[in-house]
């Protein structure tokens, strides 16, 4: 029985490098040309779509930095969706320099309140291209150019992008959920990894190949949808040359930043991993599983310190966490700007707070409320 936890805990590890190291190799940007450096182009419009829900503090300073943007075929749209802070003030402040202001509704029955605001902004959009941006994600002079570049030059019909992290040494990063790793280690080529924080894709895919965001009304992540159904009009089973769909690593050449509170990626995480639960109950039992082959190892490396008991079985299990820390590490080196040491000495209580994320995502689901950015969420509707 021991050789085959062993075993078992042995594989988990190799399947997390392998998986993160093909994800790195395939998901990295070798080059992103500027409008400069591409020539003359006929560009297509491109259309900022931005839902906002309770952003007050942050909303300034993301739409200064969208509206700094050198791209020239530009519209600006933000959806205050129904915020009970200033959030609409704030927004209508900047009225003056073209940015449209949309009044949030309440979701539809059956809708998913972000889904029914990407919605409501894909129908006031009149670009050729639709950038969804959330308002944690930062972006800079050249984001939106590189981004339509890369999509022209690729016969990219959507782009999505993992942000780097520059305000390292905080709580919120050091402590970071785990969901972009995840996506990383779980990327397959009939599901490929996405971001919320911003993706971008052609109006006309959306609204008329995909049927439009109705389709993926009660999606978790709707985003992910999209790109798992282009995936699957490439083929799904094996990789092409140039993807309708592409997820791009940003690494600071995109200029594509994030910044979020830790108390926001708790909820935030803990809605994805509830309606998730919601939709495959049958993941509840695997999931932890996992957890549980993970946290094993720092566990019983702990346990048989304490009991000065270091035979093979303490060195095994002392090793096996010193690789889960430094797989971790190699995600955060190129995610992080810096600091990237600091995860690897912190991962054991990262992995312990997904795991507790988990488990509490399971008990809202069941027996309590889900309440996210001040919206309770009725499991009953769905």
């Amino acid at each position: 029985m021991q050789i085959l936890l062993f075993s078992l805990i042995s594989l988990s590890n190799s399947f997390l490098a392998y998986k993160l190291l093909l994800s790195l190799r395939k998901y990295r940007i070798r080059e992103v040309k500027n409008l400069v450096d591409a020539g003359p182009r006929d560009l297509p419009s491109a259309s900022v779509l931005i839902p906002a829900r309770n952003e007050q503090i942050a909303m300034r300073s993301c739409l200064e930095m969208v509206l700094a943007s050198d791209y020239p075929k530009l519209e600006v749209i933000v959806l205050d969706d129904n915020s009970v802070d200033n959030t609409s003030d704030e927004i209508k402040r900047f009225a003056h320099a073209g940015v449209r202001f949309v009044s949030g509704e309440k979701p539809p029955e059956g809708w998913l309140g972000r889904n029914s605001a990407y919605d409501r902004l894909s129908t006031e959009a009149s670009g050729d291209l639709l950038l969804f941006l959330s308002v944690d994600t930062k972006i800079k002079l050249k984001t939106i150019s590189k981004m339509v570049n890369f999509m022209i030059d690729n016969q990219t019909k959507m782009l999505s992008v993992l942000p780097s992290r520059s305000d390292n040494y905080r709580f919120s990063v050091l402590f970071s959920t785990l969901r972009y790793y995840l996506e990383l280690i779980l990327a397959r080529v009939s599901s490929p990894p996405s971001s919320s924080g911003i993706w971008m894709i052609d109006r006309i895919v959306l609204t008329e190949e995909l049927g439009g965001l109705h389709h993926y009304r009660q999606a978790v992540m709707p985003e992910a949808e999209i790109a798992k159904d282009l995936a699957a009009k490439d083929g799904g089973l094996f990789e092409i040359e140039k993807p309708q769909y592409q997820f791009l690593i940003d690494e600071q050449k995109l200029g594509v930043d994030f910044e979020k509170r830790w108390s926001s990626q708790i909820q935030t995480e803990q809605r994805n991993f509830a309606l998730n639960i919601l939709k495959q109950p049958v993941i509840i039992l695997p999931v932890l599983i996992i957890f549980g082959l993970h946290l094993l190892p720092f566990l019983m490396t702990i346990v048989k310190f304490l009991l000065t008991d270091f035979g093979p079985d303490f060195w095994f299990y002392l090793a096996q966490a010193g690789i889960s820390m430094l797989i971790y590490a190699c995600y955060t080196s190129i995610v992080w700007s810096r600091g990237w040491w600091l995860s690897f000495l912190l991962y054991p209580l990262v992995i312990i707070q997904e795991s507790m994320i988990f488990l509490s995502s399971i008990y809202h689901r069941f027996f309590g409320k889900m309440i996210w950015r001040g919206r309770e969420i009725n499991f009953r509707k769905f």
